[in-house]
């Protein structure tokens, strides 16, 4: 947490319900300074019902498919523009879609 709160940036790829997020957010990380990724919009839409935090939590998210980015911005959207604009790359809810073989 204290590179994050130092200014440091983090990206949690398949953030799912953002709750990675918001507990960085909590333990004191500025919420500017993780953003989230999701290839299901409705994920990151249901969040802010579940938390009931739509009009104060200030994370960006993008829904994009990280399996498909490219140096082309239109083909990949927004979040192309960050490449290279983090410090730590959080992808602990996307581990599910690789065998234990693959992963290690």
């Amino acid at each position: 947490m204290k590179e994050l709160q130092d200014g440091e940036t983090m990206i949690d790829s398949g953030c799912c319900l953002g709750q990675n997020l918001r507990r960085a957010a909590y333990d004191a990380a500025p919420a500017k300074n993780v953003v989230g990724s999701d290839l299901k919009p409705v994920l990151m839409d249901m969040c802010y019902e579940m938390f009931k935090d739509g009009g104060t939590f200030q994370s960006k998210s993008y829904h994009c498919d990280i399996f498909k980015l490219s140096t082309d911005t239109k083909a990949s959207g927004a979040l192309s523009e960050l490449e290279g604009h983090f410090d730590i790359v959080l992808c602990s809810e996307v581990l599910h879609l690789w065998s234990q073989d693959v992963q290690i």
